[in-house]
């Protein structure tokens, strides 16, 4: 059960008095209390930076959205299957074989570019 201490309603303000419940409660009441002084002391304390440790490149996301870019126009051009079910024409599929020719290379020198290390002047 729990009293009121003072006149606020905080729950850290609150006193517990486990005397008229039984053994299964009182743990119950007890973990209750240990959460919330645990809650109370994580809102408390600095916030730490978390230490993920994978690491990955920052330029990872934009590299891969290049290559699927370019994996798109090769399949869509090449494929066949775009065309055969209807999404796009066969006219359209020519264009982009034609368009693989350069956005492919395109693609390929952009993603060589982006994994480059910026050069540290001393």
């Amino acid at each position: 059960m729990l009293r009121n201490a003072g006149h606020t309603k905080d729950l850290y303000l609150y006193q517990l008095d486990f005397s008229s419940l039984s053994y299964t409660e009182q743990k119950w009441q007890q973990a209750i209390h240990d959460t919330s002084q645990k809650e109370r002391l994580l809102e408390t304390s600095t916030p730490q930076q978390q230490k993920f440790p994978i690491k990955l490149s920052t330029s990872l996301l934009p590299r891969a959205a290049i290559a699927v870019c370019g994996l798109g126009f090769i399949d869509a051009g090449y494929s066949g299957d775009w065309s055969r079910i209807g999404v796009i024409s066969e006219e359209t599929e020519a264009l982009l074989k034609a368009a693989a020719f350069v956005v492919v290379p395109l693609c390929i020198f952009l993603i060589v570019y982006l994994s480059r290390e910026p050069e540290i002047e001393a």
